[in-house]
């Protein structure tokens, strides 16, 4: 919704008429691109793929704010800037609303927060670097002004530059600007818009009398005849100086504005709710081309369900990619899945993508990291998405963005919506659970508002039949591994143990990847074989395995694990209803 919107229009219109006999004066604002990002009001946002938007709650400014102000065709431009229309404003514009008294809380409909921010002295110290590295002013100015239009850029504009890091080369060198003017319907994002400060000559020009104001040229409002009551007021304006010592204003003789000018002037709608909507066949519905959210219980039977899907997308000669977080749902999935991890790293950070349909299996393990290249992904509108997952079952691990740690769930973000385009099914039926089982982890309903205590669940599930402790007697023939290290004990260190014909191991990464289930086939007393052909010696055996009797409930999801399953660490303070959810 903010992507699509209309962008602020620049600020160029004519106030008052002129005497063009008379000379103009012009309050302007110094290096405004610079300072707006260097001396900034606000920490600067760091927008995370998950940030979504949300209703405007009264005390709290966002990052971006969507204001709708009632028309009132009495209200002076001057007086109401920087309002110019119902559309997103910054957080420094916001304010500058409410501090004068232009908006209050009530004309704020909708917010997007970022996710992560940073100090304007982290970017005023890499500014400074760049400004430095040219030897002239003008040349600094502009390698800050050429930065910030790369970011201002939308998809239709690519831009290629070549580096080298051969001192020699950048000698007698040259340098080309290039302005691109956006087709009709888009426009740039302008980044003075989006960093306006508050106290912006308009703003501050409320005080004296309109009538001697004759233009605003963006950044510079002029004047002409300004009588001597007011000149304080300029006086004390071209003093300000911002933290660093700079000047925020200066003064001087500037040429009136040519040409004619409208009224600077957004008219943009508000953000209108988008739902899921529910498809009834969704091989059908993908067969046709469409993207889809795939959701439902454990045991229902969505990776089968992917996997037909799959073939019949290939059959029809769609070239169909395969990602998930561990490797353990990768080898799940089969049909040469890959960890998402290695996909991105091989082909999107590498800037060689082609395919026709991305499936992501687990959803809710991937981290916003790797969102943030899947949205790069959906940038090409002719890829699809097939997603998969349970929003029941644990998120990311640790999940971090930009140095801050992801709040806002996946299940409630935008960006899934967009992927799916809003099609969804949720798959209800047992296929291959027990029961029981199956009817447990449904009357749990974790993340609903009629969810159970986790206490009344974890007395419930100790009602299910368990069997006896896992006998600790090996079979005749085991081999005993032992582990012998002098060092201080490390997560999921080696251990020594007992191995035979049959036994199931897990990997621990290395020459086995991490997460993925092997079978011992042999076991003698210098070379240990496994299911697929791998000899290992015993401390290899020991360095790239462990014993699979233990996991944790993180590496669980997506596996089914045969026989009993036996839960612990219940009663630790850490342990919640998505534990038991994901055991289960």
């Amino acid at each position: 919704a903010y992507v699509s919107s209309s962008r602020l229009p620049p600020l160029v219109c004519k106030l008052q008429k002129w005497d063009p006999e008379k000379l103009c004066r012009g309050i302007d604002v110094v290096r405004c691109r610079k300072n707006g990002l260097a001396n900034a009001r606000f920490p600067l946002p760091v927008f995370c793929p998950l940030d979504s938007l949300q209703e405007a709650r009264e005390g709290h400014l966002a990052d971006l704010t969507y204001v709708r102000l009632r028309k009132d065709s009495r209200v002076a431009l001057l007086s109401r800037l920087p309002y110019v229309g119902q559309g997103w404003y910054a957080k420094p514009a916001v304010a500058c609303m409410l501090d004068t008294g232009i908006a209050t809380w009530q004309d704020f409909l909708s917010s997007l927060d970022a996710t992560a921010h940073v100090q304007p002295s982290c970017l005023a110290w890499a500014l400074r670097k760049m400004e430095e590295a040219w030897g002239e002013e003008h040349l600094a100015k502009r390698s800050v002004n050429a930065l910030q239009g790369l970011w201002a850029r939308n998809a239709d504009l690519v831009y290629l530059m070549r580096t080298s890091n051969n001192q020699l080369d950048g000698h007698g060198c040259q340098y080309r600007q290039t302005f691109a003017t956006p087709p009709a319907g888009l426009g740039l994002r302008d980044g003075r818009g989006v960093l306006r400060r508050g106290g912006d000559p308009p703003a501050a020009g409320r005080g004296a009398d309109a009538l001697y104001f004759k233009f605003i040229k963006t950044d510079c409002v002029g004047f002409q005849g300004l009588p001597r009551k007011h000149q304080p007021l300029v006086e004390r304006l071209l003093r300000k100086r911002h933290p660093d010592g700079t000047l925020v204003y200066r003064g001087d003789a500037v040429d009136p504005l040519l040409g004619e000018h409208r009224e600077p002037e957004i008219d943009g709608r508000p953000p209108a709710p988008v739902g899921w909507e529910a498809v009834e066949d969704p091989v059908e519905h993908c067969l046709k081309g469409c993207s889809l959210l795939l959701t439902g219980l454990p045991g229902t039977g969505k990776t089968h369900l992917a996997r037909r899907i799959v073939a019949q997308l290939r059959e029809a000669g769609d070239l169909v990619q395969l990602v998930s977080k561990t490797h353990s749902a990768a080898q799940n999935l089969d049909l040469g899945a890959q960890t998402a991890d290695h996909w991105v790293r091989r082909t999107v950070r590498n800037g060689r993508c082609r395919l026709d349909w991305l499936v992501v299996e687990e959803v809710t393990q991937l981290d916003a990291g790797l969102w943030a290249d899947i949205a790069c992904v959906s940038m090409d509108r002719s890829v699809r998405f097939l997603l998969m997952g349970d929003f029941r079952q644990l998120p990311a691990v640790l999940d971090s963005f930009a140095g801050s740690r992801v709040e806002r769930p996946l299940k409630d973000s935008d960006l899934l919506r967009d992927l799916a385009s809003g099609y969804c099914h949720e798959l209800t039926e047992n296929r291959r659970s027990d029961e029981r089982i199956f009817r447990f982890i449904g009357w749990l309903r974790v993340g609903d508002a009629e969810e159970v205590p986790l206490a009344e669940a974890v007395r419930v599930a100790r009602e299910f039949p368990r069997g006896r402790e896992n006998r600790r007697l090996a079979p005749e023939g085991a081999v005993l591994i032992e582990h012998r290290d002098s060092g201080a004990p490390t997560t999921n260190s080696p251990q020594t143990m007992r191995v035979w014909a049959g036994l199931k191991l897990v990997g621990a990464g290395g020459k086995v990847p991490r997460g993925v289930f092997v079978t011992v086939a042999e076991a003698g007393l210098e070379k240990v074989t496994l299911d697929g052909g791998q000899q290992f010696s015993h401390s290899e055996l020991l360095r790239h395995t462990r014993l699979c009797h233990a996991i944790t409930y993180a590496s669980c999801q997506g596996l089914t694990l045969r026989g009993r399953v036996w839960l612990l660490d219940w009663g630790t303070q850490h342990f919640n209803l998505r534990h038991l959810y994901a055991g289960a």
